[in-house]
């Protein structure tokens, strides 16, 4: 499995798509299934190109025949204070802490709460978007 998280400043390099398509080849494994996850790709200019290549080489081979497009979704719910008491390093304040941010696992990679503030603003964010989006289709199709 190949994880690539464009938001993460181990990651700036990648964001050449060139550099990250070598990267890829340099990660696979040959002989293997590779999963490869791209988190915020569109921070790379060009990612087209790179998936483009990757599905070329794939549709190249008899694997073509076998090549459907599926989408899983994956769903992440929120941790429990009790859970969140297990994968925190300070116990300072956690409780106002947990009720003020909540226990969205996502806010775990981050060192402060500036950061997990605004990640937990970009999720909601995303969500509102995503059902303003339903409503207008909802009202272009007159469903």
């Amino acid at each position: 499995m190949i994880y690539i998280n464009f938001e993460w400043l181990e990651h700036e390099e990648l964001k050449d798509y060139k550099s990250l398509n070598q990267y890829i080849e340099n990660k696979k494994i040959p002989g293997k299934i590779n999963y490869i996850f791209l988190d915020e790709v569109q921070e790379v200019l060009g990612f087209e190109k790179v998936v483009n290549s990757l599905n070329s080489k794939l549709l190249s081979g008899e694997l073509a025949t076998y090549l459907t497009w599926r989408f899983y979704t994956i769903e992440v719910l929120p941790l429990s204070f009790k859970e969140m008491l297990h994968h925190v390093n300070s116990k300072d304040d956690l409780f106002n802490n947990y009720i003020r941010l909540g226990g969205m696992p996502g806010r775990l990679q981050f060192d402060d709460e500036r950061t997990e503030k605004n990640n937990l603003m970009d999720m909601y964010n995303s969500i509102l978007l995503k059902v303003e989006a339903a409503k207008s289709t909802y009202l272009i199709h007159g469903v």
